[in-house]
């Protein structure tokens, strides 16, 4: 399945969860959709073996906010989020002699579940911003490792997790007094759960901050 595809797919699902109009405290707030960037990386025991650094990837989905009472909301969301990292092989000849280097790309894709809680501060202006806290229950749709060296192909990271469990904390801001408008959302997600399988005693946990913009409607 392509990305476009899956992007569609969980926009569509997301906002089909919704009713079609906005109600007081105890329903729905808002909705709308929002897509930005994830730079992550992994830490734990493979983080450290394979040196790992950031990989830049695509987020992006569909949201509803419902309202608890007072300042409190609920906060369930359908994502689309390109995890993973990246690392630098060093290349040597037959007598050892540094030649180079090649980038090593460890690729995760999953579809992402967040159940937040949210804080959101009361103000006279169009600018409200709020607090986001909770967790986020991820689907491994695809697992890939790539090496910068022409000729060696990809392989599946099959021995990866196909599920994930991750802490959510962040803040957004809505640019909007209704519930049609732009918001900004920024987060970090930190993996609570090993998604390297049962391949060696190696532990790896995602960790992913992510910079959305999106539209209330």
């Amino acid at each position: 399945m392509s990305l476009r595809n899956v992007v569609t797919m969980v926009m569509i699902g997301g906002l089909a969860l919704s009713p079609a109009a906005p109600t007081e405290a105890g329903g729905l707030v808002a909705k709308g959709v929002k897509a930005g960037v994830a730079v992550s990386d992994i830490g734990g025991g493979v983080g450290d073996l394979v040196r790992a650094q950031t990989r830049g990837g695509f987020t992006g989905g569909a949201f509803v906010s419902i309202g608890l009472g007072g300042a409190f909301q609920l906060q369930p969301e359908l994502l689309f989020v390109s995890k993973g990292a990246t690392s630098h092989l060093e290349l040597t000849d037959d007598s050892g002699i540094l030649i180079g280097t090649a980038k090593e790309t460890f690729a995760l894709d999953y579809l992402e579940i967040p159940v937040l809680a949210r804080i959101a501060f009361p103000t006279h202006g169009p600018v409200r911003p709020s607090l986001l806290a909770g967790l986020a229950y991820a689907i491994k749709l695809r697992g890939r490792h790539s090496v910068g060296i022409p000729g060696v192909p990809s392989a599946d990271l099959e021995f990866v997790s196909r599920a994930d469990l991750g802490l959510v904390l962040g803040a957004a801001v809505d640019l909007h007094r209704g519930p049609r408008g732009f918001l900004l959302d920024a987060r970090y997600t930190l993996g609570l759960t090993n998604v390297w399988g049962t391949l060696g005693n190696l532990n790896a946990r995602n960790r992913t901050f992510a910079l959305m913009a999106g539209y209330g409607i």
